[in-house]
């Protein structure tokens, strides 16, 4: 069974590689929205199971639900990430 650590882990090297990619290739590929703010934050607006969540990604990666709905679990941040990762 995992570890909490594995998927702090999992959650950092998805987050690290979103911070590469072409995010503009990613939405278009994941079919997602995509937006730029001046603060040099791209934000990806997500369907998850029917509910929006926003992806932003700058310095930092942040993956929470749109308003105030909560929290978004690790496996389910994990699972965002690597969605719009492997989006074809």
């Amino acid at each position: 069974m995992a570890r909490i650590d594995d998927y702090r882990e999992s959650l950092r090297l998805a987050a690290e590689a979103l911070k590469e990619a072409d995010l503009h290739r990613l939405a278009r590929l994941a079919g997602v929205d995509i937006a730029e703010s001046e603060d040099g934050m791209t934000s990806l607006r997500v369907l998850f199971f029917g509910a929006p969540c926003f992806v932003l990604v700058g310095k930092d990666v942040v993956i929470r639900r749109e308003g105030d709905e909560g929290e978004l679990s690790l496996p389910e941040k994990i699972l965002l990430c690597h969605y719009l990762l492997h989006a074809v």
